[in-house]
């Protein structure tokens, strides 16, 4: 009996950690990043957006609109030394779970990946992109981040 309520306890831990745990174990953005800001008239979309960094432009694009539960491809294009670019979506004032999506290099100056974002259960579409960069250069490393709006399309 006492290893039954020991193995209730313990699976009540692990249920608990996976659903309290992403919430406190996000990656919180450098504090000491270079917070851009959100480029006039640019809202990620099946349109692309365009803005610069350090004076390397850089181009955002989505291979369709984005519905939620369907798989579209992010992708963006830069001549700047990037090491590494990750987008974090988040709808405010909502918790919509982690959606984190770390790019990958595709080809020279491409970098790019599948993203699939939940339905929000209200019918809310609004979400906004954190896209981190860190940029390689003779003196170190350079934190950026951005952020883009975004509206979904109606997954129904």
């Amino acid at each position: 009996m006492k290893q039954l309520a020991g193995l209730a306890a313990l699976a009540a831990v692990f249920i608990a950690i996976a659903v309290l745990g992403p919430r406190y174990l996000r990656q919180a953005p450098d504090p000491a990043a270079v917070v851009l800001p959100t480029p006039a008239n640019c809202a990620l979309s099946a349109t692309p957006c365009e803005f610069a960094i350090d004076g390397y432009p850089i181009r955002v694009s989505l291979d369709r609109a984005l519905v939620p539960l369907k798989p579209a491809q992010l992708t963006i294009e830069s001549q700047a030394p990037f090491d590494t670019v990750r987008v974090d979506f988040e709808m405010l004032g909502m918790e919509m779970g982690d959606n984190h999506f770390l790019l990958k290099p595709t080809s020279p100056g491409v970098w790019s990946q599948t993203i699939i974002l939940p339905v929000c259960s209200l019918g809310r579409s609004d979400w906004i992109a954190y896209i981190d960069w860190v940029l390689e250069t003779p003196a170190g490393s350079r934190n950026y981040r951005v952020q883009l709006p975004l509206l979904t399309q109606n997954a129904y």
